[in-house]
């Protein structure tokens, strides 16, 4: 009987150790999801934000240049956006 109750106590402590382990893992999961999702949103919201005034300080942008906006990270359209202030055409704005 104690053998039995022993084996009992362990299969219910491994179970609630393994629960714990598996919600932590659904937890960060959930975490890493949100802020690649968090990224994906300030890069979205800069690249249209870029194109914006991209579009009022020189113009309808080609699709060479709506190329490089949408495949740009958010460094780069944040060094761009920055540019754009004092930028005289496109090529400066993107030069390295």
């Amino acid at each position: 009987f104690t053998d039995v109750l022993v084996q009992a106590t362990n299969d219910r402590d491994v179970e609630a150790i393994a629960m714990t382990y598996k919600e932590r893992l659904i937890e960060q999961g959930r975490e890493e999801g949100l802020e690649r999702g968090l990224e994906q949103g300030r890069a979205e919201g800069s690249r249209l934000m870029l194109a914006k005034l991209l579009q009022l300080k020189f113009g309808p942008l080609d699709d060479a240049t709506e190329a490089k906006l949408a495949g740009a990270s958010l460094a780069q359209l944040e060094a761009w956006s920055e540019r754009v202030l004092t930028a005289d055409d496109l090529d400066q704005v993107f030069a390295s």
